[in-house]
């Protein structure tokens, strides 16, 4: 059985001023690299809906967007995420846009 990571990644705020059941994050599309350390482990590329797979072996990871991605990040973050030992780890991560 494969192991890996599946979910969704959001980047948010994406406006100064949130309105009440108005979502304020919006799909992080673009490609993304599984860290183990300074090792490249995977490398994937989310969906127009910020979905991904992503195949890894159990550990711990963190997942930040490449250095090619064209995001307005105030810089480059990594979310700390687990791959289980069994199936895929489902995770929601959301990244910071620094609007404020």
């Amino acid at each position: 059985m494969t192991t890996g990571l599946e979910g969704t990644i959001l980047l948010g705020p994406t406006q100064p001023v949130c309105q009440i059941d108005v979502s304020c994050d919006a799909p992080f599309v673009g490609p993304f690299e599984l860290l183990q350390g300074a090792t490249i482990a995977a490398s994937f590329t989310t969906d127009a809906a910020g979905h991904f797979s992503v195949a890894a072996a159990p550990g711990t990871y963190t997942v930040a967007p490449s250095p090619s991605a064209d995001v307005p990040l105030p810089a480059r973050q990594g979310q700390e995420v687990t791959v289980g030992p069994t199936g895929m780890t489902h995770v929601e991560l959301v990244f910071d846009t620094g609007i404020r």
